[in-house]
């Protein structure tokens, strides 16, 4: 979804389009795989309650499982240690800034843009002294933030036959995941002029 975000800013349809359509094509194949699992087992998609935590202990947990998951995907993606920690820093930077905008009374997609933002010049500065492609430390750190909770209670209340509820969370996902693309390439758009040059040649 990022590289094909991407892709469609430069105006690269061809690319854009494919890596699109097989993003899609996967994340509604694990939608569907986990509305299967939950019917069987008779899961519902109702959100948990909020934990009865201070705001500091709470803020300490966010930043710590932040950081593991981007850490995991990263590993998932074949990165190094060193790169899957660089990522798993900037990830935990970008997502805890998101969600405690969100918890303050920011709309989740103004908040996965700045998180987008974030995530891109953060990336965008720190991959040419370590040497490695952007997208080996941008991907992990946003991939934690689209919203696959969203998209599986689309896909629950579609088959329960709520079409508003469908719509109401599939139309937040996909903004979601838009204002994330619309950060990263911002950032890129401001922090590498040579990319710049290519969008307009191309």
């Amino acid at each position: 979804l990022i590289s094909a975000a991407l892709d469609l800013s430069r105006l690269d349809f061809t690319a854009g389009m494919s890596r699109l359509a097989y993003a899609l094509l996967i994340m509604t194949s694990a939608a569907l795989s986990v509305w299967a699992v939950s019917a069987m087992l008779g899961l519902d998609p109702v959100p948990a309650g909020a934990p009865e935590l201070s705001h500091v202990w709470i803020l300490i947990f966010r930043l710590a499982a932040s950081a593991l998951g981007v850490w995991g995907f990263a590993m998932i993606f074949n990165s190094p240690h060193k790169i899957a920690l660089w990522a798993a820093l900037i990830g935990m930077i970008a997502n805890v800034a998101r969600l405690e905008l969100v918890d303050a009374g920011l709309i989740p997609q103004a908040a996965a843009f700045i998180a987008g933002l974030t995530v891109g010049v953060l990336t965008n500065l720190l991959a040419p002294h370590l040497s490695v492609p952007r997208l080996t430390l941008s991907v992990p750190a946003v991939v934690i933030m689209v919203p696959g909770a969203a998209g599986y209670r689309a896909v629950f209340y579609l088959n329960s036959g709520d079409s508003l509820e469908a719509m109401a969370h599939g139309i937040q996902a996909v903004f979601v995941v838009i204002a994330i693309a619309i950060g990263l390439t911002i950032a890129r758009s401001v922090t590498d002029r040579n990319w710049l040059q290519l969008s307009k040649d191309s």
